[in-house]
């Protein structure tokens, strides 16, 4: 299939200052992670110039989000701007 990635989880959830992203990339490339807060306003990003075919973890970093939930968005412009959405809870401070 055309895939670019599979099996995305995210722990803990709810999380606090940092959640662990995990997911199987198929095709080696750029990925943009983006955390979007209730409002679908961007409040994070982190851009991986390069990254390799397999499992791929990421620690991503949230220090000064308030509680509530949010949206992460991985997205893969190389290959047509595939991407991937997944909610998660951050706990109130």
């Amino acid at each position: 299939n055309g895939s670019v990635f599979d099996e995305l989880s995210l722990s803990p959830v709810p999380c606090d200052d940092f959640l662990n992203l995990s997911f199987i990339c198929m095709r080696a490339g750029k990925v943009e992670c983006s955390v979007l807060n209730a409002r679908g306003a961007l409040v994070k990003s982190l851009i991986i110039p390069v990254i390799q075919t397999g499992n791929q973890y990421i620690r991503l970093d949230l220090h000064g989000l308030p509680g509530g939930f949010y949206m992460l968005k991985l997205q893969f412009p190389d290959y047509g701007n595939s991407n991937v959405t997944s909610s998660f809870l951050i706990r109130n401070k």
